[in-house]
């Protein structure tokens, strides 16, 4: 819905099983930058649904949208180093990946990688934001984290 402030509303968005991993939906949202760009809108919002078969968290992070405010975003942030705590990650290690995150877009989060003791690598970001819900915003305007962001995942996946 577009609003009469400038911003959009995203209510839903879902890509069926046999359509996931396939590209469609950032597809869609690179058509929908340009024509909320040439609308003059100056922003997107969405709520980042994550946890069973929803993977919001992740994916928006992933696009480019960051928290609804700063305390969020570090909120977020503090609860993942706290997950990768509990999860076994040493605290030299984690101390590593906080100072990393800090004051970064939520993708820093989303892109974290870490290698086991075995050599395997664990996408631990990924993980994590899967299972996180939030109000998330992606900024339309030019030179914006949100559109640097979405140009990167853009070049990643060959588009």
């Amino acid at each position: 819905a577009f609003g009469t402030d400038g911003v959009v509303n995203h209510q839903f968005f879902e890509i069926t099983a046999e359509h996931a991993g396939k590209g469609y939906g950032r597809k869609v949202f690179a058509h929908q930058i340009a024509e909320y760009q040439k609308a003059g809108m100056g922003s997107v919002n969405v709520y980042a649904a994550g946890g069973g078969h929803y993977n919001g968290g992740y994916t928006w992070a992933r696009f480019g949208f960051n928290p609804q405010g700063r305390m969020e975003l570090a909120g977020l942030q503090n609860k993942f180093a706290n997950h990768l705590l509990k999860s076994g990650v040493p605290r030299d290690e984690v101390l590593r990946v906080r100072a990393h995150i800090k004051g970064k877009p939520l993708s820093a989060i989303a892109n974290t990688r870490l290698r086991g003791a075995d050599g395997k690598t664990s996408h631990v970001g990924q993980d994590f934001l899967k299972n996180q819900s939030y109000n998330a915003t992606f900024s339309l305007k030019k030179g914006s984290d949100s559109l640097k962001t979405f140009a990167a995942y853009q070049r990643e996946k060959g588009d």
